[in-house]
């Protein structure tokens, strides 16, 4: 049984990208904390030879220079400002990931991922990727922020990288198959950490690849992570037309819970959303933005959300909605 990953047809040349800090803090107003991500058990037992991010075996723990990146703050709202609370920069093991994990089940997340389960106690959960491209692999180490789906560890076997992320089983698809309607607040809480991942990755000159409900996730404390990260480079600081309209068709499909066959951005139904409300404002406004500082200024952003406003709404997408699964 093996995962099914799609293949990438963008090259990254390490060596172009802007270098971001993982040290350096971007404080945000006050805000619920980041989510903790629980520690892989073979983490913080292991002591065997590791290569680091540009290829330099050592011993665990001495980053190499050449592995941190700074963020830049860009122009932001008052309300949302980019964070960059990195959990640390993992080594690349060598070592096989079924020494420490067994594989249990398959999830659909936008595509199906290997979810496993440690064999040493606590037996937590883990989702493992498969990669190919050891620059897509060293951008993904590099990278720190609360809503982007971490990189916890990974393992190199052969010419194959095995990344282990957190077990985030619900995503924004989940919420719009979920009976209840989102609230403006909610919906806010949202978009608002979406954009807060984004705003963060085009500071340091980069963007998604394609990202849609089925691959941005939301762990049980409310935290929204962007998993779709196959980097491309950008002008620094400067997010494409194409994230904004993404971020349309997530924001309709949150809305009135389907997306439109037409397949344009704008909602079919009013009844649940006032046409003169700032969410559908804020909906219009995806289609012209030019700017990411543009739609973080939206008033629908103003709102005092939080993270936890989720909790509820995640809970009950986890006991309502179907999750495609495979298990052999």
């Amino acid at each position: 049984m093996a995962s099914t990953v799609p293949d990438r047809g963008t090259k990254i040349d390490i060596d172009l990208v802007p270098t971001i800090e993982t040290s350096q803090q971007i404080h945000t107003p006050e805000r619920s904390l980041p989510s903790h991500e629980v520690t892989p058990s073979s983490k913080k037992r292991r002591a065997s030879p590791l290569e680091t991010s540009s290829g330099t075996k050592h011993s665990k723990g001495n980053t190499s220079a050449t592995s941190t990146v700074t963020a830049k703050p860009a122009p932001h709202s008052q309300a949302l400002v980019p964070t960059a609370e990195a959990i640390g920069t993992p080594d690349t093991i060598l070592e096989s990931p079924w020494d420490h994990y067994r594989q249990v089940f398959e999830l659909s997340l936008g595509s199906f991922v290997i979810v496993v389960s440690e064999k040493a106690t606590p037996h937590d959960l883990f989702t493992i990727k498969r990669f190919q491209d050891a620059d897509e692999v060293r951008m993904l180490q590099s990278l720190g922020h609360r809503n982007l789906h971490q990189m916890l560890e990974c393992f190199r076997l052969n010419d194959s990288y095995f990344a282990v992320f957190g077990y985030d089983p619900i995503s924004l698809a989940h919420i719009a198959c979920s009976p209840p309607f989102l609230t403006e607040l909610q919906l806010a809480a949202i978009v608002g950490q979406i954009l807060d991942g984004l705003v963060y990755l085009a500071t340091n000159g980069l963007e998604p690849g394609p990202y849609k409900c089925s691959n941005i996730l939301l762990d049980a404390s409310g935290t929204v992570k962007i998993s779709k990260l196959e980097l491309d480079l950008l002008n620094l600081g400067i997010a494409s037309k194409q994230d904004m309209k993404d971020l349309g068709y997530v924001t309709m499909e949150l809305m009135q819970k389907y997306p439109n066959s037409s397949g344009s951005i704008g909602l079919e139904d009013f009844e649940h959303w006032p046409s003169d409300g700032d969410a559908v404002g804020f909906l219009a406004m995806t289609t012209s933005a030019t700017s990411l500082e543009q739609l973080l200024s939206h008033p629908l952003l103003y709102s005092d959300w939080r993270d936890e406003d989720l909790k509820w709404i995640v809970a009950l997408a986890a006991v309502t909605t179907h999750r495609g699964w495979r298990y052999e």
